[in-house]
């Protein structure tokens, strides 16, 4: 049996009000102060991208919390901190739920899709779940902005996951959803180089 010490409701509900006011502070301070950062360094923005990312990511500026994770992310990939472009990239995409419903919000998550399946390839390797859930939902955003550019992009991505797993079957599978092949397999040539991959034998021999 709990014992209620009298007048101790009250207290806990002023508590309460309390810690709510003081995440609103937090939340304005952090926002304050990115906009400080902007203003005072704003022909230098780039030095300043992960300090804009923290503050802006503990504001209640969610859509310039996401793009400055979006650019500190893509500042750490060009000098090789992986982990460190993943972790943002990881926020971002956490995030990003919070912007408001459409296209423009689809845009921005089909970009960070496909950067991380960047990231995570070289991570965890060509054929790593990480890969695959990433590129799975680059494709799923694609079909429902009707992109077919970038869900050829993230078809052809996937089938060469199952290549490097061993499984041709499912990676023609894959691009079959998306793609009608031609019966011969010289589509390859014309294709490769305006997509951005080489070559693959294993992928020919299993059409």
């Amino acid at each position: 049996m709990r014992l209620r010490i009298p007048g101790s409701e009250p207290l806990r509900s002023r508590a309460k009000g309390l810690n709510s006011v003081l995440v609103e502070r937090r939340r304005l301070l952090h926002r304050r102060t990115g906009a400080a950062i902007e203003s005072l360094y704003r022909d230098r923005l780039e030095n300043h991208y992960a300090n804009l990312a923290r503050h802006y990511r503990h504001s209640d500026d969610v859509a310039k919390a996401v793009e400055y994770l979006r650019l500190a992310s893509e500042q750490a990939v060009e000098q090789l901190a992986y982990s460190e472009a993943a972790a943002d990239l990881k926020a971002a995409i956490a995030l990003v739920g919070g912007l408001p419903e459409g296209t423009d919000r689809l845009r921005i998550e089909l970009a960070l899709h496909i950067t991380e399946g960047s990231i995570v390839t070289v991570l965890h390797g060509i054929g790593s779940q990480e890969r695959e859930r990433a590129f799975e939902r680059a494709c799923e955003i694609s079909e429902r902005l009707g992109d077919t550019t970038s869900l050829l992009r993230g078809s052809i991505f996937l089938s060469f996951l199952y290549i490097a797993r061993g499984d041709p079957v499912r990676s023609r599978e894959i691009c079959s959803r998306h793609i009608e092949w031609p019966s011969s397999p010289v589509w390859w040539k014309y294709l490769h180089p305006r997509i951005g991959l080489s070559n693959s034998a294993p992928f020919s021999a299993a059409i």
